[in-house]
């Protein structure tokens, strides 16, 4: 008789992808990636800032064999195609201020417009910026 743990039997946790056994270091922080991440360096979650502002999946971690963490493709099974799904923060006063964006954007250069600061220089902090 299987362990019972939750809504899991054990013996689920065998036919889990590879991806899902590997430890959270490796897998990428929702938040970091699409929002912002107030955990920090308090987080379990992979934060690489390399892997910003792109959706391509790691091979390697789709079959649970990428143990790097500085890996610059994602680690997350990503099923939307984001660049087709409006920002959010674009439609708030203040603008979408994330460099790395892959959300839609109704006016091409707007969120990048929003991230500069007084000084025309771009504000490319790794702390999400919404």
């Amino acid at each position: 008789m299987p362990l019972i743990v939750g809504q899991w039997k054990m013996d689920n946790f065998y036919k889990r992808p590879s991806f899902q056994k590997m430890p959270n270091c490796l897998h990428d922080c929702y938040f970091y990636y699409y929002s912002s991440c107030t955990k920090g360096d308090n987080c379990e979650f992979r934060h690489e800032p390399s892997a910003l502002g792109h959706e391509t999946m790691c091979s390697k971690w789709l079959d649970g064999s990428c143990n790097d963490v500085k890996c610059v493709h994602r680690h997350m099974l990503i099923k939307k195609n984001r660049s087709l799904i409006p920002c959010f923060f674009e439609s708030q006063p203040a603008g979408c201020k994330k460099a790395h964006c892959v959300f839609k954007h109704n006016q091409n250069e707007s969120h990048m417009h929003n991230a500069t600061t007084e000084s025309g220089v771009a504000d490319v902090s790794t702390d999400g910026g919404n």
